[in-house]
């Protein structure tokens, strides 16, 4: 039998990781499902980060030090590392206190 999908996302580095929390919020949300697959080439998903950044480490700073609350929404709009989700303990601040957080957290 052939399923029918509604979406099949190429890759599964960081973009395909957060559309398929999405799409998984917002199932929970209005109760209806989204057929989704994620074709990725690599071992698993989120293999993108296994190789890059080269140095190994995320790109912006842990959002733990922008002079804010951490957990503030002022803290969250600068946060680029993390998962944006309702689920507030996907957050970066989460896994690592370092200031430029490993890659592979």
């Amino acid at each position: 039998m052939i399923e029918t999908l509604d979406v099949i996302i190429v890759g599964g580095g960081p973009g395909a990781l957060q559309l398929a929390v999405r799409f998984e919020e917002l199932m929970s949300i209005s109760g209806e499902e989204i057929k989704y697959l994620i074709i990725e080439k690599g071992e698993s998903i989120g293999n993108f980060f296994f190789r890059y950044p080269v140095h190994g480490k995320l790109i912006s700073n842990n959002k733990l030090y922008t002079g804010a609350d951490p957990k503030s929404t002022f803290s969250e709009r600068f946060n680029w590392n993390s998962i944006i989700t309702d689920k507030k303990e996907m957050l970066t601040r989460n896994y690592s206190s370092d200031f430029y957080p490993d890659s592979r957290i």
